[in-house]
């Protein structure tokens, strides 16, 4: 598209033959239709530069104006415009398959990264989360019962082992008594219900 094209403003009467034409065009019910007709150069001029990014990079042969249905996803193209070719389907197979090792970069990097420890810890959840070890863990967490002293939570997690081949353990400070108590104010009568 040129620059040009994006900076034009264009009159009332060619937003309003654009519609026109638009509307004929579903109207029709063949490519014979005596109304139909090739849009002018503003018509097309205005079309392209109403195209969203998510449109089909396609043309109408009947009406000259571009495509407005949605695109097949990692493809540029509708369904109608040769995006349900199977060959089509698998270019886009083989587009997200490219994808796949530099998202998964970006994601170690966010995990590795130290300059904000927020990020880190929520890149590693999304991660634990989408492999189905994040739920795993949060209900072994969720099982796990007190050690002897009662000071501390001991979480084993047989299925990560550690370099000797033993499981993985996470320990997990108890919080304290009064950390955990709820302030209670008002009269008798409310304390049993705050408490």
């Amino acid at each position: 598209m040129a620059d040009n094209q994006i900076s034009r403003t264009f009159p009332q009467a060619v937003h309003d033959s654009l519609a026109e034409l638009r509307r004929i065009a579903r109207a029709a019910k063949s490519r014979d239709d005596p109304r139909l007709r090739k849009a002018t150069e503003d018509e097309l001029a205005l079309a392209v530069s109403l195209r969203k990014d998510w449109h089909c990079r396609g043309f109408s042969q009947r009406t000259s104006l571009p495509c407005t249905k949605a695109r097949v996803t990692s493809l540029e193209y509708c369904r109608k415009h040769s995006g349900a070719l199977p060959r089509m389907k698998a270019l886009a197979t083989r587009r997200l398959a490219a994808l796949t090792a530099p998202a998964l970069d970006a994601l170690e990097h966010a995990i590795t990264q130290r300059d904000n420890l927020l990020v880190s810890l929520k890149a590693s959840q999304d991660a634990l989360d989408r492999t189905g070890v994040g739920a795993e863990i949060e209900s072994r967490i969720r099982a796990a019962e007190k050690s002897r002293d009662g000071n501390r939570i001991v979480v084993n997690i047989g299925f990560l082992t550690g370099t000797g081949g033993e499981p993985t353990t996470i320990v997990l400070p108890q919080q304290s008594s009064q950390a955990l108590a709820i302030p209670v104010t008002g009269t008798p009568e409310r304390q049993k219900i705050d408490g």
